[in-house]
C-alpha cells in the first residue's frame, strides 16, 4: 500500500506524487448472531511517480533508474498495444498472457526497435479443500505429484514460465534455501502416491476444479 507521498527513505525509490491503495472495511451483516463481511475498495491516482533514493544503503541493488512512473489510467489492452508499437510510452507491462508474450517479443525484434523484453507469466494454485476443510498433507502432495509442470509450461504457457517451489525464484538471496534441493519443485510422478489421501481415510476420489485465466489449459 502506498497511501501518500514520502519521503520514506528505506527503499531504492521515493514516492513523490500520487498514491495507490487497496484496502477493506468491515460491514456488519447481522448483530444477533454477529456476522460480518469485508468490502474491498481501491483508491488510485492516474499516475504514481517514484524517484531514485540516492541515500539507499545497497548501491549494488539500486536504484538503477532515475524515475519510475506507474500509469493507473491505461487499460491492459491499451498498454499492450503501446508496449508493442511505441518507444518509451510503456516500458514494463505486468499480467501478460503467454499468447501475448510472443507478440511482445516479436515487436522487440523488429528492425529499428530499441526495446528489450523479458516475459514471466505467473500462474498460481490455491490449497485444495474438501467441504471447507483443508486436505491432509499427503493428499495435497499426491495432487502436486500428479501435475506435469513441464507439459503445462510447454503447452499452456508456450514456454514462458519456469517451475518454482513455493514461488521462490532462483536468486542469490534464496540460494541457501534452494541448495541442496531444499525447495525444488515436485517431480511429475502420478503413480508414486495414488491413494495417499485414502490411506488416512480422508477421501477416495478428489474432484479438482480449475479457476484459471482463459489462456491456461485445465
Amino acid at each position: 500500500m502506498i497511501d501518500a507521498p514520502g519521503p520514506w527513505g528505506t527503499g531504492p525509490f521515493v514516492l513523490i506524487e500520487g498514491h495507490s491503495v487497496i484496502d477493506a472495511e468491515q460491514a456488519t451483516v447481522s448483530r444477533e448472531p454477529f456476522a460480518c463481511t469485508w468490502l474491498w475498495f481501491e483508491d488510485r491516482t492516474p499516475m504514481v511517480r517514484l524517484v531514485a533514493n540516492t541515500n539507499y544503503w545497497d548501491k549494488k541493488r539500486g536504484p538503477h533508474l532515475q524515475e519510475v512512473v506507474f500509469r493507473n489510467d491505461v487499460s491492459p489492452e491499451r498498454a499492450l498495444e503501446l508496449v508493442c508499437t511505441t518507444e518509451g510510452e510503456v516500458d514494463i507491462l505486468t499480467e501478460v498472457s503467454p499468447a501475448d508474450a510472443g507478440r511482445v517479443e516479436r515487436s522487440a525484434r523488429m528492425p529499428g526497435s530499441s526495446r528489450s523484453t523479458r516475459c514471466a507469466p505467473l500462474p498460481g494454485s490455491s490449497t485444495a479443500t474438501r467441504k471447507g476443510c483443508r486436505l491432509v498433507t499427503s493428499a495435497r502432495q499426491a495432487l502436486n505429484l500428479a501435475v506435469d509442470r513441464d507439459r503445462l509450461v510447454r503447452e499452456a504457457m508456450f514456454g514462458w514460465a519456469a517451475p518454482l517451489a513455493g514461488l521462490t525464484p532462483p536468486t542469490a538471496i534464496t540460494f541457501l534455501q534452494r541448495f541442496p534441493n531444499r525447495l525444488s519443485p515436485y517431480r511429475h510422478d502420478p503413480v508414486s502416491r495414488p491413494c495417499s489421501g485414502a490411506k488416512q481415510g480422508a477421501l477416495t476420489t478428489l474432484a479438482v476444479r480449475s479457476a484459471s485465466p482463459p489462456w491456461e489449459i485445465s
